[in-house]
């Protein structure tokens, strides 16, 4: 008796190193990812000899070190910019936030966000500006993409679109991504500001030298911008002061796809083209290798369609990936494929949480594939059958199963039972 609890004690020691191994790994990844998780872009106004230049950033909670203080969780934090002319620093600016939190989950969350602004004032000139962003929990300072900033009198007529959000109340937000378009299936607004009493604009937006769109817009109203940081930014165009003329573009990022775009707006002989970028943010992890990418298709289709597949030109992987998921997809009216979408962010769940000794790849393992197949179940219940094994039992009500996995070595280790 005494060697069986021995056994079942070693068992379980193994399983909690195994679990410490498991969790080194992914604070190695997150360590790594923190540098990407910063989003900071400007937005610049042209005056007579300066311009208000507009800093906004952006930072999801999980990218912040958070410590817990009487119950709460607590962070501070400052961004520094350093801005160079001539490679001679000619200002620093800075901008510290507090942020308080009740529940731990939201410390970890990659949707929630701190946002803030940094406005200055520069003289006409070509400037180099260097992010940077420190924690008070960390000694760390780290560094950013430079931004290359160009002030010049030609600036004073149609400036670059400001890409935002619409709330239902009719205000504009900051998407506050880099000023890159997002890819999804959620229309964005293109606020365009002009100078010299600006009536009418022609725009017309390009990709993959196909011309997606051609209109003219007219004048949405005039006024001076305004930035309000109530939590999110706030875009409001103030009134009081008639500087600029305000043109709004929407109805257009839903047709666009991952890659460049050009967006030439004209009034007149006035004529400005500006390249924005479509970028998928929160991009599923499993898209990123079409190879692997394909080859998970196999929980859901024979393996002799993926075979299909990968006999196509590795380079061209991921454009016979979308296509294959083009018979899947019900909205027409958008390049975003929510089902695509649906489908490998079940797997990067999978690779991640169902990882184990046998199977390092979690999308691989009984219960990777079931929750690729039909998602998270509605209840999960964990028992112990009379062989100390470890019993689980998944139910779908809407769908009307149940799968029950054992792990008969207490490591992990579940197997597809019934």
């Amino acid at each position: 008796m005494s060697n069986l609890k021995t056994a079942r004690q070693l068992l379980r020691i193994a399983a909690l190193l195994i679990l410490l191994l498991l969790v080194v790994s992914s604070s190695k990844l997150s360590a790594q990812e923190k540098e990407r998780g910063f989003y900071l872009e400007s937005h610049t106004f042209p005056k007579d000899s300066t311009a208000e230049v507009v800093f906004s950033y952006r930072i999801p909670y999980e990218k912040i070190i958070f410590i817990k203080e009487n119950g709460r969780y607590s962070s501070s934090i400052e961004i520094s910019l350093e801005i160079l002319s001539n490679d001679e620093v000619v200002k620093r600016e800075y901008s510290q936030k507090q942020i308080v939190l009740s529940d731990y989950l939201e410390t970890r969350s990659a949707s929630n966000f701190v946002e803030g602004l940094i406005i200055t004032e520069l003289p006409i000139n070509s400037y180099k500006v260097l992010p940077s962003y420190k924690s008070d929990y960390s000694n760390k300072r780290i560094s950013f993409k430079q931004i290359d900033l160009a002030i010049n009198k030609d600036s004073t007529g149609i400036l670059n679109p400001i890409i935002v959000d619409r709330s239902s109340d009719g205000r504009f937000h900051l998407l506050n991504q880099n000023g890159e378009i997002s890819f999804s299936p959620h229309n964005q607004y293109f606020v365009i500001p002009a100078r010299n009493d600006v009536e009418q604009l022609e725009v017309t937006v390009n990709q993959d030298e196909k011309i997606i769109s051609k209109k003219k817009l007219d004048l949405h109203k005039k006024g001076s911008p305004k930035y309000v940081a109530d939590g999110s930014i706030q875009f409001v165009i103030d009134t009081t002061k008639l500087d600029y003329s305000f043109f709004i573009l929407e109805n257009i990022s839903r047709k666009l796809k991952e890659g460049k775009s050009s967006f030439t707006l004209s009034h007149g002989k006035e004529v400005k083209t500006y390249e924005l970028s479509v970028v998928w943010h929160n991009k599923p992890k499993s898209l990123n290798d079409g190879k692997i990418a394909i080859q998970l298709l196999s929980n859901i289709v024979p393996k002799s369609e993926v075979e299909k597949l990968l006999d196509n030109n590795e380079e061209k992987y991921l454009n016979t990936l979308s296509k294959f998921w083009e018979k899947y997809d019900k909205k027409t009216d958008t390049e975003f494929n929510e089902i695509m979408n649906e489908f490998y962010e079940r797997c990067d769940y999978a690779i991640e949480n169902f990882n184990t000794l046998n199977k390092q790849n979690g999308a691989e393992s009984d219960r990777g594939k079931i929750y690729i197949k039909y998602g998270s179940p509605d209840s999960i219940e964990r028992n112990y059958s009379d062989k100390d094994e470890v019993i689980e039992l998944w139910k779908y009500e809407k769908l009307q199963k149940e799968f029950v996995f054992i792990d008969t070595s207490r490591l992990g280790n579940y197997i597809l039972a019934k």
